[in-house]
């Protein structure tokens, strides 16, 4: 059996400390990478789908007047719903919270697709998608689909009738 010195015993609690720290240090960040990650990856969904989605309306747009097209929503757990506004018509209160409501006309004509929570991201979740009107606020749950359909000079947004 090996002879310990005295400083030896006095310094072997510090390391052991100090490999604890370290540890919880490594952890600590690895987690928090770990969840920005995850952000990041919603973050692109969301930029996916706006650009699918402005694919498909001016596939739309460049059609004849009357064509229509049904578009999935393809978004991440923290969005609830997708709404389109072009700042007129009316806004129904019970679609969205008053605080939606508030900013989405505080946005003014230059946004008509809105993501809700507007605060579920870092982000603006609050988007122009050209040639897009929507004349009364509408709004889709994400599990839903979007019909697309040419106006001739721009494309409407309308819920997609049920089969019944």
């Amino acid at each position: 059996m090996m002879k310990t010195k005295r400083g030896q015993l006095i310094a072997e609690p510090f390391i052991w400390i100090s490999a604890l720290v370290i540890g919880a240090l490594v952890l600590f960040f690895g987690i928090r990478s770990v969840f920005n990650l995850i952000d990041t990856a919603a973050l692109t969904q969301i930029a996916d789908f706006k650009k699918s989605f402005e694919t498909s309306v001016n596939e739309v747009y460049y059609s004849d007047a009357g064509s229509s097209k049904l578009v999935s929503i393809s978004l991440p757990g923290k969005i609830k719903r997708v709404c389109f506004y072009s700042n007129q018509g009316s806004i129904n209160k019970n679609e969205i919270s008053p605080e939606d409501i508030s900013a989405i006309k505080i946005a003014g004509s230059d946004k008509n697709m809105f993501l809700l929570p507007l605060d579920a991201y870092k982000i603006t979740l609050m988007h122009n998608i050209e040639n897009l009107k929507a004349n009364n606020l509408i709004c889709f749950d994400k599990t839903k689909k979007i019909k697309l359909v040419s106006m001739g000079d721009y494309v409407g947004v309308e819920k997609p009738q049920t089969n019944q």
